[in-house]
């Protein structure tokens, strides 16, 4: 829906509103989009494929929910943690010197 949302140049609001428990159906209001434009994507079968290949994608990647962030392949799965990010960005700068 995020995507669909992006099309109207509304992905961050919508995102981060639907984040935020926001209805799908409540949001396309909200936010102004253009409801037939947004329910013509959601019904395109490109929008289905590019859903399929993102969750294929990330379950190849082993990720079960987000945020999620990697450096160099290495999955940082702790997000809370800045000197466990900082200190793998280091180390990463060091080996590429």
């Amino acid at each position: 829906a995020a995507h669909c949302a992006s099309r109207q140049k509304k992905f961050w609001p919508f995102s981060e509103k639907l984040s935020e428990g926001g209805n799908i159906i409540s949001l396309v209001q909200e936010l102004s989009l253009d409801n037939d434009s947004f329910q013509e994507c959601l019904n395109s079968e490109g929008f289905e494929s590019l859903v399929q290949q993102s969750y294929y994608y990330a379950n190849s990647l082993n990720l079960i929910s987000t945020p999620w962030l990697y450096v160099n392949y290495q999955l940082i799965q702790n997000l809370d943690d800045f000197d466990l990010i900082k200190k793998a960005i280091e180390y990463e700068l060091q080996k590429s010197s």
